[in-house]
């Protein structure tokens, strides 16, 4: 098994502006990390283990905020399949899932009553 490669912020500042270079005009229309890893002949992983490098970590949060921009707008357009950009965001930590708060939690020792008054 091979060492992995180390890189330097230099380098790591170099791939950031190809990151840079392909958020602004992705080939399929929609940034992702997995095609911008492919192109630029790393892993996926990769953009995940160097945000140490604030040039490289910035240039993959933008690519991030491209992406989930042009699905919500894809989606609320009716131009992408909205199944497949739910799916897409909920990947990203969106949610769909709806929660109540009751007073007091959900112990029981909020009010216990509740009072209505009718004119």
């Amino acid at each position: 098994m091979a060492r992995p490669k180390t890189y330097t912020n230099k380098k790591l500042k170099a791939i950031a502006l190809k990151v840079e270079a392909y958020t602004e005009k992705p080939p399929n229309g929609i940034p992702t990390v997995a095609e911008c890893a492919v192109l630029l002949n790393h892993t996926r992983q990769f953009f995940y283990e160097h945000e140490d490098c604030d040039e490289f970590s910035d240039a993959v949060k933008k690519l991030m905020a491209k992406k989930e921009y042009l699905l919500e707008m894809g989606a609320l357009s009716g131009k992408l399949n909205a199944s497949m950009a739910i799916f897409s965001l909920k990947q990203m930590g969106w949610s769909d899932k709806r929660e109540h708060s009751m007073p007091g939690g959900t112990e029981g020792k909020g009010p216990s009553k509740i009072t209505i008054e009718w004119e």
